[in-house]
């Protein structure tokens, strides 16, 4: 009887990994908009700890930095490069005039710092405009240190924390 038992419970276990659907499959840091159906086509796929290039446009009442994404290579040399696949999400980002928005606080140095480490990307569709909110990542400047220190026209990366998937189409 206790092995029977023991049994059922290992297949009670089982029977969950097996009767997964698509989302539950996805890490735990992934962050998906619902509802759509999902092909590389009608989304951008963004790996995390990608660096997405940006040049700042402005800081909003001296506490949100604002960036829009665009299609520069490096920060410094030739090795510093973007994969294929994230120059792919970076060039599908810009032609879909993604801008990227967090908090920010002067430090003491003068550089602007994430405030919460919280962004929102917001991208221009067919249909109007896709917000994905509480993405989570810093900012690197151009010359290779935490923050920015110009709001207006400073080449930066936003390091994403996680994967994220902006739905264009």
């Amino acid at each position: 009887m206790k092995k029977t038992f023991s049994a059922v419970v290992l297949l009670v276990l089982a029977s969950n990994a097996f009767a997964s659907d698509e989302n539950s499959l996805a890490p735990e840091n992934t962050i998906r908009m619902t509802g759509i159906e999902r092909t590389p086509a009608k989304e951008i796929q963004v790996s995390a700890l990608t660096p997405i290039p940006i040049i700042t446009t402005s800081i909003d009442h001296g506490d949100s930095l604002q960036g829009s994404v665009k299609k520069w290579r490096t920060l410094g040399g030739e090795s510093e490069r973007l994969s294929q696949k994230a120059n792919k999400a970076v060039e599908r980002m810009e032609d879909h005039n993604c801008s990227i928005r967090m908090p920010v606080y002067k430090d003491t140095t003068g550089r602007f710092q994430p405030r919460d480490g919280l962004a929102a990307i917001t991208c221009v569709t067919a249909v109007g405009p896709v917000v994905v909110s509480e993405v989570t990542g810093h900012i690197v400047g151009a010359d290779q240190m935490e923050g920015v220190t110009d709001p207006k026209g400073e080449k930066g990366f936003f390091v994403t924390h996680s994967d994220i998937d902006i739905p264009v189409e």
